[in-house]
């Protein structure tokens, strides 16, 4: 009889706290620091090529900027989609798209860019510091960025979205 009470508040106490956590991680406006309508915030990192990029740097394009993790599950589905935007718009003067690893280093990006085809242009961060200008959590992460830096689009891993929409949101900004 004490082994079943046991295991039924132990049930209880593991059903409130997956509870809090689902509430927790539905809660987009406690992630989100970055809405449409918002500018870029400020930034600069150095992308895998050695360039140094930065919001300012995307003014006057309409860009891409995603917040990633490789051995995230729902990044790894998304970033060969990201990879197809990428080939379509990637002669275009006017698209730029970048990827900003939230905690992982250049060598883990790069072993997992050759390994799976993705010439999308990369800054490793091995910490959260550019993230945390963006969101508080979730990865991926994109923002889609008009001429001015003005965020139109933002999407979480809430809700991924598909090629066409993708492809949708850039050329009414292009």
């Amino acid at each position: 009889m004490l082994g079943l009470n046991i295991r039924t508040l132990l049930l209880v106490v593991m059903s409130v706290c997956f509870y809090s956590c689902i509430k927790d991680d539905t809660s987009v406006e406690s992630r989100d620091i970055v809405f449409p309508g918002d500018r870029l915030p400020t930034f600069s990192v150095v992308m895998n090529d050695g360039m140094l990029m930065s919001d300012n740097e995307l003014v006057g394009n309409v860009s891409v900027i995603v917040f990633f993790h490789t051995k995230c599950p729902d990044c790894r589905n998304e970033l060969p989609i990201l990879q197809q935007v990428y080939q379509k718009f990637k002669s275009n003067d006017d698209f730029v798209m970048i990827a900003i690893s939230r905690e992982e280093s250049e060598d883990s990006v790069s072993r997992y860019w050759t390994y799976n085809g993705i010439d999308i242009p990369f800054s490793a961060q091995e910490d959260r510091s550019v993230y945390e200008l963006f969101s508080t959590k979730g990865v991926p992460r994109i923002y889609i960025s008009d001429r001015n830096g003005v965020v139109h689009y933002v999407h979480s891993d809430m809700d991924m979205p598909s090629y066409e929409i993708l492809i949708g949101e850039i050329e009414s900004l292009i």
